[in-house]
């Protein structure tokens, strides 16, 4: 596929990328490339014509304005994360897919919770965590409260610094030097497949998307009711003028371009369309990061952290936070038993970044 890569006009270029991906594919210390940022890597190893067509576009399309302080070592670990998705004699991608989604498994959590005796609240919004004494108390947008010996904050580092008591200088930099990119789906229903594609990358940035992910390529449609469902997903920059959009104005524009991809493609296929839309979705690692992660445990005793600014250099998944949920539940737990709740170390409890493996 490399070698009828027709973007890449230099059989030379194809060939090299191709060896940057072996290398990488086989490197397993990610360390040596926290000090470079992954577009000035990629000019020096994969050269210029590589990274104009093929790095740049990508690195634009999810980081913005942000793209050249992002470090190497998220892109190293991002290719290897892809090549892992293949079997060892081939080069095919081996993907899976929890039929139902992963409503399953959200609706078997709540059922242990409630079985386990706990209560869940949902649609209230917390309006502030206060530290008044041995207890957390949480205040809601409806006026209500609760206490609790520890609270577990599973939002981002922004919406966090908003609701939380006082976190010191230190803890607070290190929240803040994390910038986030809003995120926007645009799901369709269609009559007839977009694409033959399960996954198809936009490296074309005069597209205001960053892919076309066709679900039913990869699960049959018959499962979704004979329908062909698309997503279409995008980051967008705070104050840019696509976040700005509403979901007519988002999918007029959208839809002009999947004519480009398509030609047959026609708004009469479409009998269904939702946007979603999520603030701080996607966290931006800049150079320097690993050194820059927030403990779990927060400087205000009994508050804890666990979100998707400290799986560095891993980008953000789900699988990333059921990893991150077991090794925080291992904390608050351990504190918990103890003898009293122990001062919050603060700085002390930086995570460690995770493993590729």
């Amino acid at each position: 596929d490399l070698l009828r890569f027709t973007p890449l006009a230099g059989i030379r270029d194809r060939i090299r990328l191709g060896i940057v991906g072996l290398r990488l594919r086989r490197e397993r210390d990610g360390s040596k490339f926290e000090g470079v940022t992954a577009i000035d890597w990629m000019r020096k190893n994969a050269g210029e014509r590589s990274l104009r067509v093929v790095w740049e576009p990508l690195l634009r399309g999810k980081f913005g304005a942000k793209a050249d302080e992002v470090p190497m070592t998220w892109l190293w670990n991002r290719i290897r994360l892809r090549f892992s998705s293949r079997g060892q004699l081939s080069q095919k991608e081996v993907l899976g897919y929890q039929l139902g989604s992963f409503g399953v498994w959200i609706d078997a959590l709540v059922k242990l919770i409630e079985a386990l005796g706990g209560e869940l609240e949902t649609n209230v919004a917390v309006d502030r965590i206060v530290s008044d004494g041995p207890r957390l108390r949480i205040e809601t947008t409806r006026g209500g409260t609760h206490e609790f010996d520890a609270v577990l904050a599973t939002i981002s580092n922004e919406a966090l610094l908003r609701i939380a008591p006082p976190l010191g200088d230190e803890y607070t930099g290190r929240l803040k030097s994390i910038a986030y990119q809003d995120a926007a789906c645009l799901v369709l229903s269609l009559r007839r497949s977009l694409t033959e594609h399960y996954w198809l990358s936009i490296h074309d940035r005069s597209m205001p998307f960053l892919a076309v992910v066709e679900q039913t390529n990869l699960v049959d449609p018959e499962r979704y009711g004979g329908r062909h469902v698309a997503y279409i997903p995008n980051y967008e920059t705070r104050g840019s003028s696509s976040g700005e959009m509403t979901e007519d104005e988002l999918a007029a524009l959208y839809l002009l371009h999947l004519k480009r991809i398509n030609p047959l493609f026609d708004e009469s296929w479409i009998d269904g369309r939702w946007l979603f839309r999520a603030a701080g979705a996607q966290p931006v690692f800049t150079l320097g990061a690993g050194a820059r992660l927030a403990g779990h445990r927060t400087p205000v005793r009994g508050l804890y952290l666990a979100n998707m600014a400290q799986i560095y250099p891993q980008d953000r998944g789900q699988n990333y936070s059921i990893l991150l949920g077991e090794r925080v539940a291992d904390v608050i737990s351990g504190d918990l038993s103890r003898e009293g709740m122990p001062p919050a170390p603060g700085l002390d409890a930086v995570p460690a970044p995770f493993s590729p493996e």
